[in-house]
């Protein structure tokens, strides 16, 4: 059974799933957004499912194997940074994490360490972890959670595959999606980030994907609006994609006119970007 803090996370939960069932997986993965709870709730769900049934679904619970990471009992997952109150994690904790990387995984296919709040690593730990990840262990992943990404080395963060958890706050009663979608073409709303700043374009992309994920809470509640449910989430695909294009420094007239050629066909129409109105009551 999902949890309650996850029932908001589905789409992160079908990304870290379909990384196992295609076994493309990256090294390290960084979580951001959402609460803590939620953050270690989705990284137990992940290394439940690396490590358990192979035909077990994904956020299941109640698997013997999530179980025992719940309870701290199983040999191949390692938590750090569990105590909330202890305000920094030093390289001496963080040696050794290392030394336990070094070991063969003692019962799964895979070995997962767990950082909670990894933004309290020092910089001497975040630097002795940088050598770890640059070359991992075989069968060895790591999951970074964080409150915020600013205080992580951008060394780091660049060798993880970032989750962008759906914040906590409940739908907003009036859905309103960022200027120009819904009104203009993708591919005029989008040329005009062409020339814009990295960081525009990037906050821009963030307000998208808000509304989109927005747009599935939504259809949660009103199944008569969730028609276009699989689109959505594929536009929030694509929004990470361009985002993650874009902090690797591609070029940003390229990653955006090839974004608005795939919206284009995703969602070329307004009802499919936007709930229909409710229809007027007449007397």
């Amino acid at each position: 059974m999902l949890p309650d803090e996850l029932k908001k996370q589905e789409f992160s939960l079908r990304v870290l799933e379909a990384h196992v069932r295609r076994g493309r997986l990256a090294h390290t993965y960084l979580f951001s957004g959402s609460s803590p709870r939620a953050q270690a709730s989705l990284a137990l769900c992940f290394a439940a499912l690396l490590n358990g049934d192979a035909n077990a679904k994904m956020g299941d619970m109640e698997t013997r194997t999530a179980k025992r990471i719940r309870d701290r009992n199983h040999p191949d997952v390692l938590w750090l940074g569990e105590d909330e109150k202890v305000r920094s994690l030093k390289i001496a904790e963080v040696r050794e994490v290392i030394s336990w990387c070094a070991l063969k995984p003692y019962e799964g296919p895979w070995k997962v360490v767990i950082v909670e709040g990894a933004e309290r690593l020092t910089v001497d730990a975040q630097n002795a972890f940088l050598k770890t990840l640059e070359e991992p262990p075989a069968q060895t992943l790591f999951c970074l959670l964080v409150e915020s990404t600013d205080n992580l080395l951008e060394t780091i963060r660049s060798r993880a595959f970032h989750i962008r958890m759906s914040p906590d706050e409940a739908v907003p009663e009036e859905l309103r999606p960022p200027e120009g979608v819904g009104q203009k073409k993708w591919e005029d709303l989008l040329e005009d980030y062409q020339s814009a700043s990295r960081f525009e374009t990037l906050v821009f992309m963030d307000e998208l994907m808000a509304y989109f994920r927005d747009l599935l809470k939504e259809s949660a509640a009103k199944p008569e609006i969730k028609a276009y449910r699989q689109e959505w989430l594929r536009a929030i695909a694509l929004f990470y994609e361009t985002k993650d294009a874009l902090d690797a420094n591609a070029n940003q007239k390229l990653a955006l006119t090839r974004l608005a050629m795939h919206l284009k066909r995703l969602l070329p129409s307004v009802q499919m970007i936007k709930p229909p109105e409710p229809e007027a009551v007449t007397a």
